[in-house]
């Protein structure tokens, strides 16, 4: 991702489930509040990536493809939800809608009129064939992670699983600081890792 000519330094990838208690308390206690502290997205330091999917799974049903979530048909509805709003909202009305849905327990009727016209799109994304077509891909990209997700929800940094941590154990802030100062950059928002 460019932003004024900068290649963001640092790139996250979440693996959430939308109504993860774990993933809700991570996306408004560290994640959201990040974003903000670097001026939202995108920013030159840090590219966040949403994969609203989590540890579901996906099943043949008479002869239908069903994707069944951990916390039940609620979470898949909210799951498409998010992906919805990931592919219709730019990336930083994305970011604010995804925290606005964990925050109020995915009552996103408020959510929804913060977006103003972009809410009836997400609405209708989410009764139209295509939103099947969204979860899957969130759906591969979430299974195809070496290692496996074995919580209920991976953050990732950089380009790889290697550098992953259970999200409920981790001060994202702190490491991110340090990978900026390491890559011999300064973040204002970083001043106090200095």
């Amino acid at each position: 991702m460019q932003y004024y000519g900068y290649k963001a330094q640092i790139k996250l990838a979440l693996y959430y489930e939308s109504r993860g208690p774990d993933s809700s308390l991570f996306i408004t206690e560290q994640l959201y509040p990040l974003i903000l502290k670097f001026g939202g997205v995108p920013n030159k330091f840090i590219e966040v990536e949403f994969m609203p999917y989590g540890k579901a799974m996906v099943r043949k049903v008479k002869g239908k493809t069903e994707i069944e979530c951990n916390h039940g048909p609620d979470e898949c509805h909210e799951n498409k939800v998010h992906g919805c709003a990931l592919k219709i909202l730019a990336s930083k009305d994305a970011a604010a809608f995804i925290h606005c849905s964990v925050k109020s327990l995915n009552n996103n009727t408020s959510c929804l009129k913060k977006v103003r016209e972009k809410g009836n799109k997400i609405r209708e994304c989410v009764k139209s064939p295509k939103v099947d077509s969204i979860m899957t891909a969130f759906g591969r990209k979430t299974e195809n992670l070496v290692p496996k997700m074995y919580y209920r929800g991976l953050l990732l940094m950089g380009n790889g699983a290697k550098s992953s941590w259970k999200m409920q154990r981790i001060k994202i802030e702190q490491l991110i600081c340090l990978k900026i100062k390491n890559q011999g950059a300064k973040a204002v928002a970083c001043a106090q890792y200095y």
